[in-house]
């Protein structure tokens, strides 16, 4: 029978150890009953410490040299030996399948039959270095909901696959000695700062991030406090975006599921503030043999003029450009949207022509949509600001400078227009998903797609990817995001269950697309339709006619042919 009631410790290493209550315990050293008050821990490395007060209340000894304790009972005397740690071993399995590259290193999280343990010792699996080559180090690990994180290298010069029955190695606990800490009471130690677990609305306390989390669901109480240390609460503008996001989910657990994770993530939806992300791979600009180049400011309207002054203040304070003392210098361009605002661009043509090209290459569209084939479930993120949350090499930022009428400024992060800027976001996206690329994720450029075949793998993915986007600090453009869909949009395709489509928007697109009545007309048209080439039986013998307009030297003659 547990007495509840609530108590904070701590141990010697000055970490918080929280009880729920007390309880009677009887122990027995060789049938010979002991008792002890216990208190009932939370989180505990082991299933029982006993301390002081069950030594000196059962008269027990402690005979190190011996390894044992002794317990006088009247006129006899008990022994009953330590129990040997050393023996105690657990095998560490891998959670999920596992692609590893060649000469790849990645960290992996790997189960246990061990519930929680601030420290255990891992051992690799011999037989599973020397038979496949993948190094694991020996060394200490924690151990959280029976999970646990390995560092993994393939040293293969082909790429090795980890199932889920695979063992990694063994976890083993260190000597009693070293894991047993004495309780103090928290009034003689400095207290530390930690995490509260307290929900800012209504102050309610809980026991752990789970519990607190539920209860901001519940109780609409949404903050990040718990999930992420932050102490900002959500946006109103943030919440109603994920609520839209869910909307068209029929299953009301479902439902609650996916905005559940979108709201332990939703800071990646708060565009409220320009961000730069967490990232070692930064654009650089690799010029040939040239000297700096300057061009004047094009000539703009006063109302131009005032929108440029206007988006270059707005970019200053949001630190996406700063002034600049550069020898190099490019014109501004606005170019008009659809909803008659303006796009503000940088003329870098000239800066283009002389700079090195990136050959690092974009994924083929043709085996992104072969390997979404047999999918049954998709998300597709979009990301905030494109290229202006890429930050650019210190060294390269003069090269991107651009002048208006009276000001002089470059850009901190990546421009628009700039020339490498795909084989740079392709790099660093490509970095950032790691082992989930072609297992889970697919990423062109700025867009990804999450793909599983089960709503549950789904939702751990989906997690998963959130989890690399949060922590490297990347926004999320929510109004062109979709969550937990059975039919998706991408790159201009329909993906379902059932395969891959043109997208019939796209389609109807190019079929109103007025008679080409010159060569750049006809070649645009060629290269529109050659995207959708996989969808029309004999496309090149269909396409004769307009290939041969666009011959050297050909005369543009439109006949019943084209």
């Amino acid at each position: 029978h547990i007495i509840y009631q609530k108590n904070v410790h701590r141990t010697a290493n000055n970490s918080e150890l929280n009880t729920i209550g007390l309880v009677k315990l009887k122990i027995y050293i060789k049938n010979i009953p002991t008792f002890v008050l216990a208190e009932v821990a939370v989180d505990l490395c082991t299933d029982l410490i006993l301390g002081n007060d069950w030594i000196t209340q059962n008269c027990i000894d402690i005979i190190t040299s011996e390894k044992c304790i002794r317990k006088r009972y009247g006129k006899y005397t008990i022994i009953a030996p330590f129990s040997n740690y050393d023996q105690e071993k657990y095998f560490v399995l891998p959670i999920h399948p596992v692609h590893i590259l060649p000469e790849q290193e990645m960290v992996i999280s790997a189960r246990v039959k061990i519930k929680n343990a601030d420290t255990v010792v891992f051992t690799p699996a011999e037989d599973f270095i020397k038979k496949r080559k993948i190094l694991i180090p020996h060394t200490s690990l924690k151990i959280e909901n029976g999970i646990m994180w390995i560092t993994v290298m393939n040293a293969n010069k082909i790429p090795q696959y980890l199932n889920r029955k695979m063992i990694l190695g063994t976890v083993s606990f260190p000597t009693p000695s070293s894991i047993s800490l004495p309780l103090l009471p928290t009034k003689q130690v400095e207290i530390v700062k930690s995490l509260e677990l307290k929900c800012r609305i209504c102050y309610e306390e809980f026991l752990s991030k789970k519990e607190l989390f539920n209860h901001l669901y519940e109780a609409g109480h949404y903050s990040s406090i718990d999930i992420n240390g932050s102490t900002q609460q959500l946006p109103p503008v943030v919440l109603e975006n994920i609520k839209r996001l869910v909307a068209h989910i029929p299953n009301a657990r479902d439902k609650k599921e996916v905005e559940l994770i979108l709201v332990k993530y939703g800071e990646i939806f708060d565009t409220s503030k320009a961000t730069t992300i967490k990232t070692t791979v930064k654009h650089t600009i690799e010029l040939r043999n040239t000297r700096p180049i300057v061009q004047r400011p094009y000539r703009k309207t006063a109302a131009q003029e005032k929108v440029i002054e206007e988006m270059c203040e707005q970019f200053y304070r949001d630190d996406i450009i700063r002034p600049s003392q550069s020898s190099w210098a490019s014109p501004v361009v606005l170019q008009k949207k659809k909803d008659n605002t303006w796009r503000f661009c940088i003329d870098y043509r000239k800066l283009n022509d002389v700079t090195e090209k990136d050959n690092y290459p974009l994924p083929r569209i043709q085996e992104i949509f072969d390997t979404l084939n047999g999918s049954k479930y998709f998300s597709k993120l979009d990301f905030h600001g494109g290229y202006h949350q890429i930050p650019i090499d210190e060294l390269d930022k003069p090269k991107t400078a651009f002048v208006t009428r009276d000001k002089f400024w470059e850009y901190n992060v990546m421009p628009q227009g700039i020339k490498n800027g795909p084989p740079t976001f392709q790099r660093i996206v490509n970095k950032l998903l790691g082992r989930l690329q072609w297992h889970c994720a697919l990423a062109y450029i700025d867009d990804i797609i999450i793909y599983s075949k089960s709503k549950s793998d789904h939702l751990h993915h989906l997690e998963e990817v959130l989890t690399l986007l949060h922590d490297a600090n990347f926004r999320l453009n929510a109004a062109k995001c979709e969550f937990l869909q059975k039919k998706i949009k991408f790159l201009g395709h329909v993906v379902n269950e059932d395969g891959i489509a043109p997208c019939p928007d796209k389609v109807r697109a190019i079929n109103e697309i007025p008679t080409p009545t010159n060569v750049k007309a006809a070649t645009s048209f060629i290269k529109m339709a050659e995207y959708y080439r996989n969808h029309i039986p004999k496309f090149s013998m269909l396409a004769q006619p307009l290939f041969d307009l666009t011959k050297k030297n050909a005369k543009f003659i439109w006949n019943v042919e084209q």
